[in-house]
């Protein structure tokens, strides 16, 4: 699981956002409503696909422990994201259970990543785009009135005919 922490605390001061889909028919909870609203109320979070609904859960937990807000003075819905890589890992196996459920810790990059069990590789690990190594990538610019402006991909799709 890898979660993208866009900074500050995004339940009382929500960051612009959007999202778009090229040939794809990934799952992706709070997508809608950053499309509608145009913004970002939680960090984004990535994992594999049978995991999508045990993440949410535990999204909305971590982030109701940190604003007590969250639950009684609005809802929140957790931009929770997948990425199908079954062919690398089990997909059968839980890895996301409610005894074993993410612990945030600072780390260097994304920002705050929560851990679950012994897995090493984040989401996207295993992606592919047209027989080429695929995955999650980042980048971002700071724009001429101070702004910073960030897109994050995950490529996953195709295979190379001939």
């Amino acid at each position: 699981m890898t979660v993208v922490d866009l900074g500050g605390n995004l339940f009382r001061s929500p960051v612009p956002a959007g999202g778009a889909v090229l040939n794809g028919a990934g799952e992706c909870t709070g997508f809608l409503a950053a499309g509608e609203w145009g913004l970002a109320e939680t960090p984004v979070f990535l994992t594999s696909t049978m995991q999508l609904g045990r993440v949410y859960d535990a999204a909305c937990e971590l982030l109701m422990a940190e604003e007590p807000g969250i639950g009684s003075d609005d809802v929140i819905i957790p931009i929770v994201a997948e990425c199908d890589d079954s062919f690398l890992n089990d997909a059968r196996r839980m890895q996301v259970t409610p005894g074993r459920r993410c612990r945030p810790r600072r780390g260097p990059g994304l920002g705050r990543r929560p851990r679950a069990g012994r897995r090493r590789g984040r989401a996207g690990t295993g992606m592919s785009c047209l027989g080429f190594k695929g995955g999650i990538g980042t980048a971002s610019r700071l724009t001429p009135s101070g702004h910073t402006v960030g897109v994050l991909l995950l490529s996953n799709f195709g295979e190379r005919d001939g």
